[in-house]
């Protein structure tokens, strides 16, 4: 897997296009083997996540780094290794937002010609519905019985990849397209 992470591919505009962050969901069954994965790696941002389905509407996906002066330092062989807790109702509102969208432009979520029936109904088989729950009104994403959604949770943690890297490592978008077309122009 890491090997995979690490690769390179040639794009249709002639330029080698690399994974820049990747998230392992560790909620499954190999929980500790995804930790011992990603925990070396999480400086070339292979990071271990855990989806939360508890985070207030709104919430970023990425959990906000607390600044470093303003709780007590803890010694680093106390922390332990934790995943990074994802607010997977936000990452999904914003990926199905970006569905609907119609036009190319901001927000727009290109749909590869090649994708199947079953990878789009994977991408839609999810639906967020309202219950009443001791008098309030709850709002939460339910996948139907029998039904798959791998096409949908992939996306989320990619979308969530980003989301780390616009956090922890302060990617701005618009400088990467500036740089990505001024490779382009020199090609």
């Amino acid at each position: 897997l890491y090997k995979f992470l690490r690769r390179a591919w040639p794009s249709e505009w002639g330029l080698n296009i690399s994974i820049s962050a990747t998230c392992v969901d560790t909620g499954g069954h190999s929980t500790q083997q995804a930790y011992n994965f990603c925990q070396p790696r999480a400086h070339r941002n292979i990071w271990a996540v855990k989806g939360s389905s508890w985070a207030k509407r709104g919430d970023p996906v990425w959990p906000v780094p607390k600044a470093f002066g303003s709780h007590k330092r803890r010694k680093k062989a106390d922390l332990g290794f934790k995943p990074f807790i994802i607010a997977q109702d936000t990452a999904k509102d914003r990926i199905r937002s970006m569905l609907l969208i119609d036009e190319v432009g901001p927000g727009y979520f290109p749909l590869p010609e090649e994708r199947e029936l079953g990878w789009l109904a994977q991408m839609t088989n999810e639906q967020c519905v309202f219950e009443k729950k001791a008098g309030h009104t709850i709002r939460k994403w339910i996948l139907p019985r029998g039904l798959a959604n791998e096409a949908f949770d992939t996306t989320i943690y990619a979308y969530a990849a980003l989301c780390g890297l616009q956090a922890v490592r302060g990617l701005k978008l618009e400088k990467l397209a500036a740089e990505f077309f001024a490779q382009l122009g020199k090609k």
